[in-house]
Parts: C-alpha cells; structure tokens; sequence
C-alpha cells in the first residue's frame, strides 16, 4: 500500500460514518512510522492523528499532534500547519484555556492579516475578549475586524445571490432572475462593492436590462473614482463602456491607457477589450491585429488573463479567418482553443467548428 491510499484508509476510519478512532489512529502512526521520506504524507497523516485524536478525546495527545505538525512540517507546501494553529486555538477553548487559545489564533493572523481566514479569527479572539479588561486600542483593533468580518460575509452572500440569479438566468426562470437582481439592486453590500456591482451591471445587460446596467456601472465608478487610483479607474470605465455597446470609446480609452501602461501587467487586458471592441464594430483587419497582439503576449504577461479571454480571442480570430476564406490558419486557431483551454465552454464549440473545417478542406 502506498502512502497516499494510507493516509486514505486512516481518513475512512475516521469519517463520520466509522468513527472507528482508535484503529485510525493506529493506522495513521504506520503511516508516519514507516514513509517518514514522504513529508507531503506524513503531513497528512499527522493532521488524521490529531483529528482521530480529539475525537477519540485524548485531548493532550492531540495537541501534542497539532504541536509537531506545526514545528516539523511548516516546510511542506500545504495548509496543515497553518490549520493546526486553529485546530488548537480550538481545543483550548473547548477545555476553558482561553489565553492559549488566543495565542493560537494569534499565530494564524500572522498568516493572514486581512484576509477572510485572517478576519474570522480577529472574530473570534474579539468574542473571546468580550468579557475580558483589554486596553482601548486592543478592544478599537478587535471591533473594526469585526466590522471588517461583517462586511466580507455579506459581500459573500450577496456575491452567492448573485450566481443564484444568474442560475436562474441560465434555466430559463428569468422572471426569477430579474425579482433576485431587483432586489440585490438595493442591497448595501452590492451598492458599496465594486466587484458585486461589475457582476450586476453584466447579468443586466445579458436580460438586455441595459438602463439597469448603466446605473450599476456608474456606481461602480463612482466608488472607483474615490480610491484615487488612475489605472483600475480607467479600466473599469473602459469595460463600462464595452459592456454598454460604446465600442468606439471603448477603443479610444484602450488606446490612452495603453499609452501609459503598455508593458504594464494591465496591457493584456485592455488589448483584449481593444480586440472585442474592433470585433463586435465588424471592423475584421483591425480585430485581427488587436487578437494576434493579444495572443502573442498573454503567455509572457505577469497578469494572466483568464482562459476564457484566452479561448475566445482564439476562437474569434479563427472564425474571422475562415470568413476570409484563410481556413489552415483557421484551424490552427481552432486547435489552440483545445489544447490551450480545454476546459472551457468555448473549447466545446472549438471542437465542432475545426469538424467542419477540416471536413471543407479535406483534412
């Protein structure tokens, strides 16, 4: 048995449906006994122990685990340590030790300092301390995380309504999707997100709501304008004014951001927008050179662009060349598409369109 099915079996042991702790923690001590050159392994396998551990209530045991799995194995490229420090911050509340238990969570915002894991535990050291004497600044620290933890769990439960909606869409219930968008349209975690009113203003637009899109696009920019931050403003406008059919200033605006941030990790986006732009205007020659730029650069850019981009200017390219009748560059193209992004939607199409391409040149 090799190591990984090992640690598999010792996971099995310790599921809710075995609850067979005892033997699972024998197996997971064979697994660090005998593959002890398989780090990644044995990582695993130590975060079972501690697991199998607790739930066997051999508490001091467990720590001990979740302790050496933090001094031994914060080499390895995983989330255990990391996860340990919770893990104990949890078992000392259970057992009533709150200062070690915010010893511990206090480990973990060293990791994570604004991020969501980051916040959460903020959260919880502050409901810890809720009955404690701490200084002014601690208890002023604790209450904006908790404010800051507020706002990140209804920017995703409003982001969550939104793919709901959007789901919706998808299925056919679009009365449905429109109550769901109507009512997110008032919600304040969407009106003070700029990402949440990006995705907004999109499904508007894909219900053909375009009023409604335009009035979520200038809040979006309104907030935008007050970060004070040039590059992310202009953008933003510039994919405002694409998604609202603006193609023309969508150009031009590329055109002026490209003139500061060319080679800047922005670049590849603004040329794919510049590319869909001359596209949709059915200007065919200009939307090739913008494609070619693009494709030409997106593998060297240090901003990737996502391999939906990639999979459509590819796509788009190889349907302008078969238009022109240029149908082996065309099915270069098409190959591309499948090979470079096979698990998007467009590499479904990808595939039947090079069917009836090489079927028409005989290949």
């Amino acid at each position: 048995v090799c190591a990984e099915a090992a640690v598999e079996i010792g996971q099995i042991l310790v599921s809710d449906n075995k609850k067979n702790y005892d033997q699972a923690i024998i197996q997971f001590s064979e697994v660090l006994n005998e593959y002890k050159d398989e780090r990644a392994a044995c990582a695993q396998a130590l975060f079972g122990l501690a697991k199998a551990q607790e739930r066997a209530g051999k508490i001091d045991d467990a720590l001990a685990s979740y302790q050496r799995l933090i001094t031994d194995f914060s080499d390895v490229k995983n989330q255990y340590s990391v996860q340990a420090y919770y893990m104990k911050g949890n078992l000392y509340e259970r057992i009533g030790q709150k200062e070690k238990a915010i010893t511990e969570y206090n480990n973990i915002i060293k990791f994570y300092p604004s991020k969501a894991r980051g916040l959460r535990v903020k959260h919880k050291i502050a409901a810890l301390l809720q009955t404690s004497p701490v200084s002014d600044d601690t208890r002023a620290e604790l209450q904006t995380a908790f404010e800051q933890f507020s706002a990140f769990q209804a920017d995703k439960s409003a982001k969550e309504a939104i793919e709901q909606a959007r789901t919706k869409a998808m299925v056919g219930d679009r009365a449905g999707a429109k109550a769901d968008l109507t009512a997110l349209g008032a919600s304040e975690a969407v009106n003070n997100s700029i990402e949440l009113l990006g995705m907004i203003a999109r499904i508007s637009i894909s219900f053909g709501e375009k009023e409604k899109a335009a009035s979520a696009f200038a809040k979006q920019l309104q907030l935008a304008a007050a970060e004070n931050r040039p590059k992310r403003y202009g953008i933003l406008r510039l994919q405002s004014s694409y998604f609202l059919g603006d193609y023309a200033t969508a150009i031009s605006e590329a055109e002026t951001l490209l003139a500061q941030y060319s080679e800047d990790a922005a670049g590849i986006t603004l040329r794919y927008y510049m590319a869909r732009s001359y596209d949709r205007m059915n200007s065919v020659e200009s939307a090739l050179a913008a494609y070619d730029d693009f494709i030409s650069r997106y593998s060297k850019a240090t901003d990737k662009p996502t391999l939906e981009m990639v999979a459509m200017a590819l796509a788009r390219s190889a349907y302008r060349l078969s238009g022109q009748g240029k149908i082996s560059e065309a099915i270069e193209k098409y190959k591309r598409v499948i090979t470079e992004c096979p698990e998007t939607e467009m590499a479904f199409s990808a595939t039947n369109s090079l069917k009836k391409l090489e079927e028409r040149s005989g290949q």
